[in-house]
């Protein structure tokens, strides 16, 4: 599985890069925030997740969809930055962080 990462932080890199390696994930990294020009970058990857800068809506998710993502996911406990209707409607899954012991999906 290829994933795409936005908006990684400095302190997200080491964990991100050993549990990739733990779990056979190709993890590619950005500190850019998600766009509709710079959804070209997510090409090949099946997900993709965000930290909660951008605003995640309708044509983003039309090009994410395009190159066959097919989950997303935020690395927040919030998810007002994501068109979960949009999401929904073209067949991909989205989840959020929520404190340990467990995370949850929102969608479909």
């Amino acid at each position: 599985m290829k994933l795409y990462l936005y908006e990684v932080r400095r302190d997200e890199r080491e964990d991100i890069a050993r549990e990739a390696a733990r779990l056979g994930v190709e993890a590619l990294c950005s500190g850019d925030v998600p766009t509709a020009e710079n959804a070209g970058r997510v090409a090949g990857c099946q997900a993709v997740s965000v930290l909660g800068q951008g605003h995640i809506g309708r044509e983003v998710l039309e090009r994410y969809a395009a190159q066959g993502v097919k989950a997303l996911s935020t690395r927040t406990v919030g998810y007002d930055h994501i068109d979960l209707e949009a999401a929904h409607s073209l067949g991909i899954a989205v989840c959020a962080a929520a404190y340990p012991p467990t995370g949850w999906r929102i969608s479909p």
